[in-house]
This record gives C-alpha cells, sequence and structure tokens, in this order.
C-alpha cells in the first residue's frame, strides 16, 4: 500500500527484506503469498525480484528517507501478521528491521498499530470480494 513511496531500487530492497520476513518462520502461507502478489503488482513490477545475499544493515541503507522507512517497515509487520499468525522468528525478524531503522518507541508501537489496521483492511477487503465471487 505504500510502495509508491519508493524508487526502483529501494523496491528491489524492499522485496529482499520482505521475502526474508515471510519465510523467517520456514514456511509461506496463502495470504502472505497473496500479499506479496499484490505489493509486486503495486510496484508495477512484472515479478519479485530474485533473492541476494546483501546482509540485512546494506538493504536498510537503500532507505535513506524517513518517508521510506516508515513504508518498509509498516509492509514488513503487515506482511508478518496478514496470516494471522505472528510468528517468533516473524517477530524477530521484523524487529531487526525496526531497530535497523532505530525508531523509538513510541514510533515502534505507532507503526505496530497501523500494520495491524492495514493487515485488517486487506483481509476484510479480500473476504468480502470472495462473498461477492
Amino acid at each position: 500500500m505504500f510502495l509508491y513511496l519508493l524508487n526502483e531500487n529501494q523496491k528491489s530492497a524492499f522485496f529482499e527484506v520482505a521475502n526474508r520476513v515471510a519465510l523467517a518462520d520456514q514456511r509461506l502461507v496463502n495470504r502472505e503469498i497473496r500479499y506479496l502478489n499484490q505489493l509486486t503488482h503495486e510496484a508495477g513490477l512484472k515479478r519479485r525480484p530474485m533473492p541476494s545475499d546483501d546482509p540485512l544493515p546494506v538493504l536498510l541503507n537503500i532507505f535513506d528517507t524517513w518517508e521510506g522507512r516508515l513504508a518498509v517497515i509498516v509492509e514488513v509487520v503487515v506482511l508478518a501478521i496478514i496470516d494471522g499468525d505472528y510468528h517468533e522468528l516473524e517477530d524477530v525478524f521484523a524487529n531487526e528491521v525496526i531497530q535497523g531503522f532505530q525508531l523509538s518507541q513510541n514510533d515502534h508501537d505507532r507503526v505496530n498499530r497501523i500494520a495491524e489496521q492495514t493487515a485488517a483492511a486487506v483481509v476484510a477487503m479480500w473476504e468480502m470480494s470472495e462473498e461477492s465471487a
């Protein structure tokens, strides 16, 4: 939902981070796949970028604006919770991203609330569209 704030290099780096959080719990479930596909489409990409071996700090350095960092953090947390199961390993990875951007505890809490509301809205939209299909 917020990828419009990122340039092309940042979008590629975002999908690196997103793929890592989605796979942090060693499983990729339907809602995670669906959300990743939605983000890929939103970013204007035909397919998600291939994974690299870049360490997380290198990837995070690409995001040089506060708005871009917020977009990444919110989307990472949404992806971690979209399946209704915020797995411990997803939480650990999401917190590494948040710490990498040096968010205050207050901003961390605010991001979590935004992500929870966003995930709920996305899932409600999916459910509503499936009801009418």
